[in-house]
């Protein structure tokens, strides 16, 4: 549609029409919406038919944005602002060389059994949040991701290494200080755990493409008891 034809519904009784229309559905689905929303507790299994009711009311509400561009050419909720976030963007502040430093945590975990792993994840989930019920445990976690994510939510991530269920395999860490190099810190099997500790077994990558033990791309040997 090009510049005049978005004009052309501007001022006519069809525009008025259909902008009244689509302001009574999203005056309906807000109260809907309202309505349904005050009577949660807080509980998971009714968060299923909050999101259903939220997404009709997003719906809604960008039909009625487009009925007023349409009747007036505006747009009352900013609903398409992308471009402001754009520019949001542009506005943010550079950080400097050198003056900042990242940690990059990578750990490979098998999971021995996903039954396990998933009571873990709901216990976690019941220690973060103790006046949900079991019922809100299960809905919430339901596979070994989720588990994972309570876990971690609940006791840190350092709490996977001694999760039943889970045998931590191998794990690497990359510090970056901004402005230079990356220089990739590896562990052994036997280095990864909620007990390792600070890197100190950690061996930078070598040069000329060589791969060092504990390397991600290899299985490290297993130590001798």
């Amino acid at each position: 549609m090009d510049e005049g034809e978005a004009f052309d519904t501007q001022w006519t009784p069809e525009a008025k029409q259909a902008y009244v229309a689509c302001a009574d559905e999203l005056i309906e689905a807000l109260r809907t919406h309202v309505a349904a929303n005050i009577r949660r507790t807080g509980r998971q299994k009714e968060l299923g038919p909050y999101v259903d009711s939220a997404e009709t009311l997003v719906t809604v509400a960008h039909a009625f944005e487009d009925a007023e561009f349409n009747w007036c050419g505006s747009f009352p909720l900013g609903l398409g602002a992308e471009d402001d976030l754009e520019l949001d963007d542009e506005d943010e502040e550079e950080v400097p060389e050198g003056r900042m430093l990242s940690v990059f945590r990578r750990w490979d975990l098998d999971i021995l059994d996903e039954a396990a792993v998933i009571a873990a994840g709901r216990a976690a989930y019941l220690r973060a949040w103790p006046d949900d019920t079991e019922e809100d445990a299960s809905l919430r976690v339901q596979d070994v991701e989720m588990a994972a994510s309570e876990i971690i939510h609940a006791d840190g991530i350092d709490a996977l290494g001694s999760t039943e269920g889970l045998e931590a395999e191998r794990g690497a860490t990359t510090i970056v200080q901004h402005g230079k190099p990356a220089r990739p810190l590896f562990r052994r099997k036997s280095d990864v755990g909620p007990d390792a500790g600070p890197a100190a077994d950690d061996r930078p990558a070598g040069g000329g493409g060589e791969r060092q033990r504990g390397d991600l791309v290899q299985r490290p040997p297993e130590q001798p008891a």
